[in-house]
């Protein structure tokens, strides 16, 4: 089994990099449904929906 990590300074440095971390993901995932949004503004078939519904269900995680 993994040993507990005790070090406050380590926990900080981890929180840190989960806090940029989310950041991230979640800026990319905006961008992302942005691109989607615009790809519906041209689409001319079913395709849109079908990507629309996808991107929603990927979004939540």
């Amino acid at each position: 089994m993994s040993q507990v990590v005790s070090d406050p300074a380590e926990i900080r440095r981890f929180q840190a990099a989960l806090r940029q971390f989310n950041g991230e993901v979640t800026n990319a995932n905006s961008r992302i449904r942005a691109q989607l949004r615009a790809l519906g503004g041209v689409a001319r078939s079913g395709v849109h929906e079908v990507l629309a519904g996808a991107g929603e269900r990927y979004s939540r995680f």
